[in-house]
């Protein structure tokens, strides 16, 4: 008698499902605010006086006190000069019995040598203005500004899913063992 065996492997199946991973990064929370510089600027502006007071006074353009002042001096000197000239000329007259001719010499000084003068030519005027400079300041203060960030880093978003693999059995193995009868063959 044969025997036949039959005999089927055994599959395996593998399902797998594959691993994921998702990151996700929020922006961070930005928060700025500042405070400005400030400038302050305090100034004092430079002075210049001029004073023309001596060239106008040269120039015969005097305040009325000035000029005044000046006609009460020239009109002294003038008294002070005819005096003495009228007492000179007083003494020659008394003294004519010592000889000479005072009384024609007299007459040509009153007449002519009195209005001779000496002239000349300067300009007007012969000094110039007075000028005094006074210097400014200049005060600066400076107030520093600030910047203010508040800065929050937001956390990433991790998301993840883990991968499967799955194993089973796809087909069983299996002998299967059968007598034919056919022939027998018997050997001892």
């Amino acid at each position: 008698m044969k025997i036949e065996i039959n005999s089927t492997n055994a599959k395996i199946g593998i399902k797998t499902t594959n691993a994921s991973l998702s990151i996700k990064q929020p922006k961070a929370d930005f928060d700025l605010s500042s405070t400005l510089p400030k400038v302050k600027i305090e100034s004092t502006l430079p002075k210049v006086t001029i004073d023309q007071s001596a060239a106008f006074s040269e120039s015969n353009l005097k305040n009325p006190f000035e000029l005044t002042k000046e006609f009460i001096s020239i009109a002294k000197s003038a008294m002070y000069k005819a005096m003495a000239k009228n007492v000179d000329q007083g003494n020659q007259l008394a003294d004519i019995h010592k000889g000479g001719t005072p009384i024609a010499d007299q007459a040509e000084e009153n007449a002519y040598l009195q209005f001779q003068r000496e002239t000349g030519m300067v300009t007007m005027p012969r000094s110039g203005a007075k000028i005094d400079v006074i210097k400014g300041k200049l005060d600066i203060k400076v107030e520093k500004g600030k910047v203010n960030n508040n800065i929050k880093a937001n956390k990433p978003i991790i998301e993840s899913k883990m991968g499967k693999v799955e194993i089973y059995m796809r087909q069983k193995n299996s002998i299967t063992m059968k007598a034919v009868k056919d022939k027998f063959d018997k050997k001892i």
